[in-house]
């Protein structure tokens, strides 16, 4: 026999690669949330300016006090459930996708 792995280091390799593999994953997901988290603000506020033309006039930073004055904070969050579902995946599979090649 040449100078390869053993059995028993091959599987441990494997089930070693395995294990880190899930943990990308996870580890994509949770990174995917806290970018969506902190992006999601100033990407409401485009998507919002882009669809209504009455409120463009007042632009992002009057936007921004508009929103916060009538909703609050969370205002800002309106429709993140969406794109946080989608994020997160996207994330995982991006993730684990470079670690495998």
């Amino acid at each position: 026999m040449g100078g390869g792995a053993k059995e028993g280091e091959v599987s441990t390799l494997v089930s070693g690669l395995i294990g880190k593999n899930h943990f990308l994953l996870i580890l994509g997901g949770v990174v995917g949330a806290i970018e969506i988290s902190c992006t999601y603000p100033t990407e409401y506020l485009k998507t919002v300016l882009q669809l209504d033309k009455s409120k463009y006039q007042l632009g992002m930073v009057g936007l921004a006090k508009e929103t916060y004055a009538k909703n609050g904070f969370f205002g800002f969050y309106r429709g993140y459930t969406a794109l946080l579902l989608f994020s997160m995946p996207k994330n995982s599979v991006r993730f684990g996708a470079f670690e495998f090649a």
